[in-house]
């Protein structure tokens, strides 16, 4: 957001202020635009947390659901892959379901945290699989990495952005990525599903929303402004650079999006003891 900002005053006529309101899983700064006017000034960039925090009960009691919130535009995504130490003889998401079986249940993986949607992936692989996983929760995709690096742990799962450097290092091998189609910088690379294994799972889009009484005007001259953004030379330089994966969707793709993970993502959360009481 802090790149479009900087970009979007040609096509919305006046400026953007970005203001970070961290905390809650993005529910404090969405509480902010469903409690406020109505009225555009106010927007706010969401991931599935904050955007249906009604399935996420068992991390925090959000002051607002989804019906408080309307979509106005999908502006990138964040693919995450499997990654493993580049000496793992596991080459496939096949390997390493095989070397799970085989180490009956003693295999390891990183994550960033219980319910975060990489543990979510890794659940529905083993559902999926048959197999059973030993999980180490870390406290982001820094630290997954880490672990992995230090062959602490069999696999971590974190974004692909986040492994990038240590697999062109020639230190981390990326073993499938989970998103609509394979990474540019990394083409060998197969999908999940590619692989066998479609677990139908969001990548972790960021999508902006305003609060659900706002007029149609209204939003459509937001979502002309936000898509005019996207296009700009410098963004697309500052996105290149920074490593964002653009994925521009209407609101209808956003509320897609949205139903989607409702429907994945909640199953999986009450398999784990996280689901809403």
């Amino acid at each position: 957001l802090r790149a479009v900002a900087s970009v979007i005053k040609p096509y919305l006529g006046q400026p953007f202020v970005h203001v970070n309101k961290a905390g809650g899983g993005s529910t404090i700064a969405a509480n902010v635009v469903a409690k406020g006017k109505p009225d555009g000034y106010t927007i706010v960039t969401l991931v599935s947390p904050g955007a249906i925090p009604e399935i996420y009960t068992h991390f925090r009691v959000s002051p607002y659901s989804s019906k408080d919130l309307r979509p106005v535009i999908r502006m990138t995504a964040n693919p995450y892959a499997l990654w493993v130490h580049a000496d793992s003889p596991v080459k496939t998401v096949d390997d390493f379901v095989k070397a799970a079986k085989a180490k009956a249940g003693k295999m390891t993986f990183a994550h960033a945290g219980r319910g975060h949607i990489y543990h979510l992936l890794m659940t529905a692989l083993q559902n999926k699989a048959g197999i059973k996983l030993r999980d180490v929760p870390t406290k982001g995709g820094g630290p997954t990495i880490k672990e992995t690096l230090g062959k602490h742990v069999d696999a971590g799962i974190a974004s692909v952005t986040s492994g990038k450097k240590h697999m062109q290092a020639g230190t981390l091998r990326m073993l499938a990525v989970e998103h609509t189609g394979r990474i540019p910088w990394a083409p060998d690379v197969k999908t999940f599903a590619e692989q066998g294994y479609d677990f139908n799972l969001s990548p972790w889009y960021l999508s902006v929303f305003v609060n659900a009484k706002t007029p149609d005007p209204i939003v459509n001259t937001l979502h002309d402004a936000l898509k005019a953004s996207l296009k700009d030379p410098k963004f697309l330089e500052v996105a290149k650079k920074r490593g964002m994966f653009i994925d521009y969707g209407t609101a209808a793709a956003v509320l897609k999006d949205v139903e989607n993970d409702r429907k994945v993502i909640l199953p999986l959360l009450k398999q784990l003891g996280m689901g809403p009481k």
